[in-house]
Parts: structure tokens; C-alpha cells; sequence
């Protein structure tokens, strides 16, 4: 027997075909919440969806078509969290999201709107590991509270590719040195 805990003041969850859940509905009052039960049941199932919806990937699958149940024709996760209903469907192998109904075209859009926080074994890499992780994490933080930063996010670790490409090359041209280093 395992247990797992979790803090959302969520209205309710609903996974389809998502995981090893055929159909789950789950309504949530405000306060702490714990899921008990027999190992391989589902319950870090369930916290996984909630990440999803919160980061759009997930922090056990390296591929995000491994969430979905393959060769059923749509799978959805949906979340009534505060004023938002969050839903991410996939269907045909492709993502839609939506809030309030309402179709999402950039993972900006949607991207933090579920705040979660997750902390797990391989966390203490935060403290132990290189900064490039702790910066990663601090990004995913910063995204939820303020949406624009992903997008800053994006926009700046593209830069920084390009940069590190343009210095590889043999022959370089200095305007395109200064435009990359401009947007860093």
C-alpha cells in the first residue's frame, strides 16, 4: 500500500483514456487531499495529469504520446481549477488545448494556469546538480506566475543556439554576432 498527497483547491478532474485510466472523475473540495492504495492503481497518474496541465509534459515520460492510451481515437485530461477550465485533448496524434471552452493555438496561452509545484527524488539535483537545471526550474516557475516570461523564455534559449551554432561556423558574420547578441 503507497500513498500520495497533494494540496488543490480543483473543482474537479477528469482523465479519458489517459495513463491507465479509462474514465476517472474526481471532484475536489479546498484543502489536502490523499490518494491510497495498492502500487500500479493509478494515483501518480492522477498527480501527473495535473503537472501536465500545468507544464504541458510530463516529468516521467520522456515522450509525451506514452501518457496517452494508443488506438482508442481521443484521449483528454479536463480541470476546473479557480475561474479556468483547462482541457488538453489528443486526437490522431495531435494536441488541442482549450480554456473555458475556448481553443488555445500557443502553449503560451495556456502554459501555467494550474499552479503546481512538484518535488521528487531526483530534485536534489537542484542543490546538487548543474545551474543549468536550477535555471530550468526557476523558468517553469517564473512562466506560471507571469505567462510572457515563457515566451521570453523561448525566444532567449533559441538565442543563445543560434549564438553557440554561429560560433562554431568558420566564416562568421559580425551583424548577425550583434542582432543574437542584441536579443540576449
Amino acid at each position: 500500500m503507497s500513498s500520495i498527497s497533494t494540496k488543490l483547491d480543483c473543482g474537479f478532474l477528469r482523465l479519458y483514456q489517459f495513463r491507465c485510466h479509462q474514465d476517472l472523475s474526481i471532484s475536489f473540495a479546498a484543502g489536502r487531499h490523499f490518494f491510497l492504495g495498492e502500487n500500479g492503481r493509478g494515483k501518480t497518474s492522477i498527480l501527473e495529469a495535473l503537472f501536465y496541465l500545468s507544464r504541458l509534459r510530463s516529468w516521467r515520460a520522456p515522450r509525451t504520446g506514452d501518457l496517452w492510451q494508443t488506438g482508442k481515437g481521443e484521449s483528454r485530461i479536463e480541470c476546473h481549477y479557480g475561474t479556468d477550465q483547462l482541457a488538453v485533448t489528443w486526437r490522431n496524434g495531435a494536441r488541442e488545448l482549450a480554456v473555458n471552452g475556448e481553443h488555445v493555438a500557443e502553449a503560451a496561452g495556456f502554459w501555467g494556469r494550474l499552479p503546481t509545484v512538484l518535488f521528487i527524488g531526483e530534485d536534489k539535483e537542484l542543490v546538487t546538480g548543474p545551474g543549468l537545471i536550477r535555471r530550468q526550474w526557476m523558468d517553469g516557475l517564473l512562466a506560471k506566475r507571469d505567462p510572457a516570461y515563457l515566451r521570453l523564455a523561448q525566444t532567449y534559449a533559441r538565442a543563445l543556439r543560434q549564438r553557440n551554432a554561429w560560433l562554431k561556423e568558420q566564416r562568421r558574420d559580425e551583424s548577425v554576432w550583434k542582432s543574437l547578441t542584441e536579443i540576449l
